[in-house]
């Protein structure tokens, strides 16, 4: 039976990592320099700075100020924030899932004070039961501490739970705590390779809560054990 739903956030409800790419490669092309959205995996799901940073200084072999560059990422990245909105089918499958009496929880690689606020900005926090940011654990996806606390809080075992998740280290992550899990990518995400024994999805208005309890039910899928 299924008894709980764990959302990735950023890319999956939210999508700021297409925010997040256009900002940083609009600094790239500003010197010179190319950021393909494929090159642009490598990040996803994971903390980009240091690593945006020295990539630009590797394809223009000279130093940046990252410190002057780190303030034009953030004046970009938030002016397309503002632009953006829930991914389509999320609020509704979320609220379907409420209804059909099943707990929904966010296990997310960003801090508190990002998923919470924009939550309560978009009014959307009630429908959570548990949140579970980068602050409660020491070791993020794809190591699968975020959703192992998640299974606690939200008082449930791996095989009553689904996990949606945008990329392959959340899906890695979710796959090594043993849940069931549904890759819906997004369009950073969608030209990576993600890890077998993930259902993917095209969207996440491709299922509702009846699905989830009817079409799929049991256990994970091929996941592995946790570790």
């Amino acid at each position: 039976m299924l008894r709980a739903v764990i959302f990735d956030f950023d890319g999956l409800l939210l999508d700021t990592e297409t925010a997040e790419y256009e900002a940083w490669a609009r600094i790239f092309r500003a010197h010179g320099a190319q950021l393909p959205v494929q090159d642009w995996g490598q990040f996803v799901g994971r903390w980009v700075d240091g690593r945006a940073f020295a990539l630009l200084e590797e394809r223009t072999g000279r130093p940046v100020n990252r410190e002057a560059l780190r303030r034009q990422h953030q004046e970009a990245f938030f002016a397309r924030l503002e632009r953006t909105t829930w991914r389509a089918g999320a609020p509704a499958l979320v609220s379907s899932l409420r209804r059909a009496g099943v707990r929904v929880a966010i296990a997310s690689n960003s801090d508190a004070a990002w998923v919470h606020g924009h939550l309560e900005q978009r009014r959307f926090k009630r429908h959570f039961d548990v949140i579970c940011t980068s602050d409660d654990v020491a070791r993020l996806k794809p190591e699968p501490d975020l959703y192992r606390l998640a299974l606690r809080r939200l008082g449930v075992q791996a095989q009553e739970a689904a996990a949606f998740e945008d990329s392959p280290p959340g899906v890695t992550a979710a796959l090594r705590a043993g849940l069931r899990v549904y890759a819906v990518p997004n369009a950073v995400t969608e030209h990576l390779d993600f890890p077998a024994g993930a259902r993917r999805l095209a969207s996440l208005a491709a299922v509702t809560a009846a699905d989830l309890q009817e079409r799929w039910p049991g256990t994970a899928p091929n996941a592995p054990a946790a570790q």
